[in-house]
């Protein structure tokens, strides 16, 4: 379910190089180390994970944006929009929130999409990490099926994680709450050929992928406690139609 959306130009950021960003190859770079790599590289190749390394050091962020984010965000406001720039590359971003309920999913495990035999999926591709389904559906884009599919990656291992702020996280979002994670996200079509889909009737996959900056404690604990939370979601500007696209996908 999305809640709001906002379009942010990012000018003139105070870094002389941004904490988080998506390189030309598609890895996801914490200040100067690649940290996971997704695919495809092309429209018809199956879409993959690959975790290359743990970040050397966490990403910080200001207080005044910790504190918005753990009492949970329900509007973008223009002081939270504030509060993003720094963070990120020059560029042109949309900002959505919307609630999510994450699934954990391990490598290998039944629940495991990479192992799931779909040839939409590189055959047997171990991520090599954890990561967290949120969504997959099947619409139907003028006659033709669209199947979309979004997950949620962390950047750190789950052994890097505090326990005893996974159990306070839990406590809260058992209670109620719904605080906020902040992900860095990519949209994907892929537009496959017959012999890379199970199913005739579909026609393109969408894939988003939402690499987390903020909340890793927090979407462990929303798995485990199975209920919701919010998540703010950055994309770089992309294709025409892309909002509409990911807005009725959330729906």
């Amino acid at each position: 379910m999305i809640f709001d959306y906002k379009y942010i130009p990012v000018i003139n950021s105070p870094r002389k190089s941004a904490v988080v960003k998506w390189t030309k190859h598609r890895n996801i770079r914490v200040y100067d180390d690649d940290i996971l790599g997704i695919g495809p590289h092309a429209d018809h190749l199956p879409y993959y994970l690959n975790k290359l390394c743990n970040p050397k050091q966490r990403i910080i962020i200001n207080e005044q944006l910790s504190s918005t984010l753990n009492n949970g965000i329900t509007k973008l406001d223009k002081h939270t929009l504030e509060q993003i720039p720094p963070l990120l590359p020059n560029s042109k971003y949309f900002v959505i929130l919307s609630e999510i309920t994450p699934r954990l999913c391990h490598p290998g495990d039944r629940n495991d999409i990479f192992s799931s035999g779909k040839k939409y999926f590189t055959c047997n591709n171990d991520p090599k990490t954890d990561y967290y389904h949120l969504r997959t559906a099947k619409q139907l884009h003028h006659d033709l099926d669209t199947l979309c599919i979004e997950l949620m990656v962390p950047l750190f291992d789950f052994r890097q994680l505090d326990p005893e702020r996974i159990k306070y996280y839990q406590k809260c979002i058992e209670a109620g709450e719904k605080p906020t994670i902040l992900a860095l996200s990519k949209f994907d079509t892929l537009f496959p050929e017959d012999d890379e889909i199970d199913d005739p009737d579909i026609m393109s996959v969408h894939f988003i992928t939402n690499c987390i900056i903020d909340g890793h404690h927090k979407t462990y604990a929303a798995a485990l406690a199975n209920r919701p939370v919010t998540l703010l979601a950055l994309y770089e500007k992309g294709v025409d139609g892309f909002l509409e696209m990911v807005t009725d996908f959330m729906q």
